[in-house]
């Protein structure tokens, strides 16, 4: 164990005091959500004004949003994204089966940039009357990243990003997590209206306090209840409408994933314990508070937010993240665009493609320390 590794130990130890969270505690995160959201009544209309008002105030909070401010609430999260020769993008095949199917399945899967940056438009989720979701068609599914603790180094949290810049994204606080979550499944909520809002809402699916080894799953088959799409885990990742693709395949990301028992022997992931998954998504914070782990990993959603700090890319240059641009170069937009179109047209296209170089990124002299200061250049 390195130095960094024992220091980081000591201090989540000391504040390690939370009890893990149970499946039976969902309801009564509902309960508590409700109260906080204010008014009364058990149904959506109940309910309405005092969710218009959330999700207005919530919305001009993001306005305000900076890396500290964000930072220092244990909010930010990191992800790395590969530019170089080791990219990978295009189509995968899909690690778990959800269904009886033994055929392998397929999946397109974008990562880059500019698929962020597609992430952030709300019209690339809109599946209403007469608009069809665009998300398994530009492979914009959920992405993996690590939820970083403001009271500590950013380089002890992280994995190695030396082949790579990285993605600073804010996640919502818990608070409005819950109330989402409380909302979604009120009596009577209207489905045109949770969509509009999960287009527009960054979200984590789920989060643990160290790798979930999750993966892909193919859905489709699903036996739906109430228009939802029921995945193996009852009350998690669901779909509020039926979506039909050209090619009827349907995947979610986080539904899978190994579980690590006290001899630190890895096992498939049980419905209990995807629940827990779940369930710390909710109250994020609590995955930061594990002294057995030096990096977490939450299942982002990233969708649009209305901060004009975010996306925000950074390159690691041993010392510090020096802020940059990202530009994609001639070569890769070429090569995604096949790819996209192949997949488009006929569900094919080539696993695994490497386009190298990928992008190129330029410092625009700020930087943020080791220690999480956002440093202006002078």
């Amino acid at each position: 164990m390195t130095d960094a590794q024992s220091s980081w130990k000591s201090f989540v130890e000391a504040k390690s005091k939370e009890a893990r969270p149970t499946p039976k505690q969902l309801a009564e995160l509902r309960v508590a959500a409700l109260q906080r959201l204010g008014g009364k009544g058990e149904t959506w209309q109940d309910r309405l004004a005092q969710i218009d008002q959330w999700w207005t105030q919530m919305k001009k909070d993001e306005q305000n949003v900076t890396w500290e401010s964000a930072f220092r609430a244990n909010r930010m999260t990191i992800r790395g994204i590969n530019i170089t020769r080791t990219a990978r993008y295009g189509r995968f095949e899909i690690g778990e089966q959800a269904n009886a199917e033994t055929n392998k399945k397929y999946a397109f899967l974008s990562r880059d940039p500019e698929s962020i940056a597609e992430r952030l438009n709300p019209d690339n989720f809109q599946h209403q009357p007469g608009k069809k979701s665009k998300k398994d068609i530009l492979g914009l599914h959920a992405l993996s990243a690590s939820l970083l603790h403001g009271d500590y180094s950013i380089n002890e949290q992280t994995k190695g990003y030396s082949d790579s810049i990285v993605l600073f994204f804010p996640a919502p606080s818990p608070e409005d997590m819950q109330i989402f979550d409380a909302i979604s499944h009120l009596p009577g909520a209207p489905p045109d209206r949770l969509i509009d809002m999960r287009a527009k809402m960054t979200r984590l699916e789920g989060a643990w306090h160290g790798d979930m080894h999750t993966t892909m799953t193919y859905t489709n088959g699903q036996p739906r209840a109430d228009k939802k799409v029921v995945s193996k885990v009852s009350h998690l990742y669901q779909e509020i409408t039926d979506e039909k693709l050209d090619r009827a395949i349907s995947v979610r990301y986080g539904l899978a994933g190994t579980w690590k028992d006290e001899t630190g022997t890895l096992y498939k992931a049980t419905e209990k314990e995807l629940a827990e998954r779940y369930l710390y998504a909710l109250q994020h914070p609590m995955i930061l508070n594990n002294p057995s782990e030096t990096v977490n990993e939450v299942v982002m959603s990233y969708r649009q937010h209305d901060s004009p700090v975010f996306p925000l890319y950074a390159r690691f240059d041993n010392e510090k993240f020096l802020i940059c641009k990202v530009t994609p170069t001639a070569q890769y937009r070429k090569v995604i665009s096949e790819l996209r179109r192949a997949w488009q047209s006929e569900g094919k296209g080539a696993t695994d493609q490497k386009p190298n170089p990928s992008h190129t990124w330029e410092a625009t002299g700020d930087h943020i320390t080791a220690h999480g200061e956002y440093v202006k250049a002078k």
